[in-house]
């Protein structure tokens, strides 16, 4: 789930240039073609040819071949692939001239005006992550320009030598992430938004943390609940949350994760959903990925679907 506002809306008017790091990517050659449709001036770079490369040639937008400083003269705004790492010589040259660097997560923000993403855990398979996929994760935080909330879920969960344990140093106050099984709460005062959630810190957790809860008194603050929970089963080994324990937190919206589908959930007035996978990788994953746009101002809910896979 994804919160809304404004930042780098500079970057994404017409006559604006933005060259692309890793242009041929998978996700970044369709972003190429969207900003293009938009009438901003899209160039890039990638270290070979490719089908992909080709088809953007195609389109009219001018692909390098090799990563060189000289590649960015004249972009207003920088965006790199993930796995474009700082030492990439684009990036040297672009911090070396002040340029806007986003990565694809910080786009995809951005374009949607978004404040505050929110992930409800199995990010990851299993406690193991690969070095490649840790760098892209802090890559991908570091990039995104706005607080990041995670909570573990049963495949993810939270332990004290986790991965998540061991990279708070680097993204200490970039990431958020719920470290206990009875639930917490986190302010963010500029947003004058308080999140809260809790983490699994074992494969399991049979009982709901709202079951006996005690919501804190009310700041005025926007109320998130971002949960890796399980709403179907009252018996549940999902950490079992039932629609009345949200309702008497009074929780402006409930961002779930555990359901590889989407969901919104009935009798929610919308605001209780299941997110969903954002890009399918096995078999019970299919059809269209993507994420939840919500904006909530004044008491008023406006959720939306944006497709990423």
């Amino acid at each position: 789930m994804i919160m809304r506002n404004e930042k780098l809306a500079e970057f994404l008017k017409p006559g604006k240039r933005v060259h692309m790091v890793g242009i041929g990517g998978v996700s970044m050659r369709p972003l190429a073609l969207v900003l293009q449709d938009r009438g901003i001036c899209v160039t890039g770079s990638d270290m070979n040819s490719s089908g992909s490369t080709e088809e953007l040639l195609r389109h009219g937008i001018s692909v390098a071949i090799g990563h060189r400083g000289e590649n960015i003269q004249g972009a207003d705004c920088i965006v790199r692939t993930a796995a474009a790492r700082n030492d990439n010589p684009e990036m040297a040259a672009a911090r070396a001239a002040g340029k806007g660097d986003g990565g694809h997560s910080d786009f995809f923000c951005a374009k949607n005006g978004v404040q505050l993403l929110l992930i409800a855990g199995d990010l990851f398979d299993s406690r193991f992550v690969t070095p490649e996929s840790a760098e892209l994760f802090c890559t991908l935080v570091e990039n995104c320009g706005i607080p990041v909330v995670l909570s573990p879920g049963n495949h993810d969960y939270y332990t004290e030598n986790c991965f998540y344990s061991k990279i708070r140093a680097r993204l200490d106050d970039k990431l958020t992430v719920f470290s206990s099984p009875e639930l917490q709460a986190f302010d963010f005062d500029d947003l004058r938004v308080r999140v809260y959630g809790y983490a699994f810190t074992s494969m399991a957790l049979m009982q709901s943390p709202l079951s006996d809860a005690v919501s804190p008194e009310d700041n005025g603050y926007i109320k998130l609940l971002c949960a890796h929970a399980d709403l179907a089963s009252p018996v549940s080994r999902y950490a079992p949350l039932t629609l009345a324990e949200i309702e008497r937190f009074g929780f402006d919206y409930a961002a779930l994760g555990h359901i590889h589908n989407r969901d919104e959930c009935e009798d929610s007035d919308g605001r209780v959903r299941y997110c969903g996978f954002a890009e399918g990788r096995s078999f019970d994953e299919l059809g269209t990925g993507g994420v939840w746009i919500v904006d909530l101002d004044g008491g008023r809910c406006e959720v939306s679907r944006r497709v990423l896979a």
